[in-house]
């Protein structure tokens, strides 16, 4: 444990303003031992020989180059006290134990401060993904080493289209800002990186025949993945929120998306149309274990070579909105009629429409309405 500092104490002396600095036993040898000053620099001066008399031999000061003791000097004539130059180093040092924090320490420190903090599920999965990521090439360097190249080598590594490169380097730059409040980093790296140009694009939707061909895969090759890729296609449901719905959230009608499982941390309720309830009857595994695997399993039995993006989800919205408008689709997929106008919608045809919601499984006739 450090020794404690002697510092110089304001006081009076024969009712005089003095500054007061008492000698203690271990320097004095015997008891300890008052000295007056008039001045607090003069009182700080002596303070801080008797501190480095205290650290060990002070002509060990006089040993250091003339060039650093001038630097003392003037180190000193700036903060004005001994105390101030202490006060100083022991910032300084509480601050380069900080800076050593690694890029691996502090993503999992923002994963686990965005989870306290009540962020959904799926925003601190997409965020531990890309730190991970990250962290596989600089995850035992130290935040301030990063450079704006490093973030920019890291975002390019892979073959990802634009939208994909837009959302991961929104996730370090989170990741930066984050290091950058526990005092690990001074600036951050990734905001100097430029932002990939995304190309507006229409969105990548499934035939009806594809669509076909999908949930009769998913039926051969794994039947307890029918219900997640049911209400993907036919409910609108993401992929986390279709992961983590419950037998009890099926109601009479209609699919409960409670605010914990949604992005949008807003509970919305999904109409179960005949189609959907078609395929829910046939039963299957909700929240389902080792679901990446399974899922890429369905997938390849149903001759996808290339998967596109929120294709399902994409599906959806496209081929409700001739059937149901705007207003429901756009409530039923959780966002608004601007969004879903903006990026969800593809533009189908009613005949479409009709045989994407005409997809049932073999040997099964529709019941009511959609």
């Amino acid at each position: 444990m450090p020794v404690k500092q002697i510092e110089a104490i304001k006081s009076s002396n024969n009712g005089k303003p003095m500054w007061r600095v008492i000698i203690p036993i271990d320097i004095t040898k015997g008891p300890s031992q008052r000295r007056w000053f008039r001045s607090k620099e003069k009182a700080d001066a002596f303070t801080f020989k008797l501190n480095q008399q205290r650290a060990g031999d002070p002509s060990e000061l006089m040993s250091l180059p003339r060039a650093a003791q001038e630097v003392m000097l003037m180190v000193y004539n700036r903060l004005g006290s001994a105390e101030a130059m202490v006060k100083a180093m022991e910032a300084y040092e509480k601050f380069k134990a900080r800076e050593e924090r690694t890029v691996k320490d502090i993503s999992r420190e923002l994963v686990s401060a965005r989870l306290k903090s009540g962020r959904s599920m799926l925003y601190v999965e997409q965020l531990e993904v890309q730190c991970k990521s990250f962290s596989a090439l600089f995850g035992d360097r130290n935040c301030s080493q990063i450079t704006p190249v490093d973030v920019s080598e890291w975002l390019h590594s892979g073959a990802h289209a634009a939208s994909t490169k837009l959302g991961m380097l929104t996730r370090i730059r989170t990741l930066f800002e984050f290091a950058i409040s526990r005092g690990c980093a001074s600036s951050n790296p990734a905001k100097a990186v430029d932002k990939p140009r995304v190309v507006d694009t229409p969105p990548s939707i499934l035939t009806p025949a594809e669509t076909k061909r999908l949930m009769e895969a998913a039926r051969a090759a794994d039947p307890g993945l029918v219900p997640y890729f049911a209400l993907c296609l036919f409910a609108g449901l993401r992929p986390s929120e279709a992961r983590r719905i419950t037998p009890d959230e099926i109601k009479e009608g209609y699919v409960e998306v409670k605010a914990a499982k949604s992005k949008t941390r807003r509970r919305r309720l999904v109409t179960i149309n005949a189609t959907l309830k078609a395929w829910l009857v046939l039963g299957g595994d909700y929240q389902p274990i080792n679901w990446r695997r399974r899922f890429g399993e369905v997938v390849k039995a149903a001759g996808f070579d290339d998967w596109p993006a929120d294709c399902m989800r994409h599906s959806f919205v496209s081929y409700s909105l001739p059937v149901h408008g705007s207003a429901r689709t756009a409530q039923e997929a959780g966002h608004s009629e601007q969004v879903l106008f903006q990026h969800y919608r593809e533009l189908v045809t009613a005949s479409q429409a009709e045989a994407f919601w005409a997809v049932l499984p073999i040997s099964h006739k529709a019941s009511g309405t959609t």
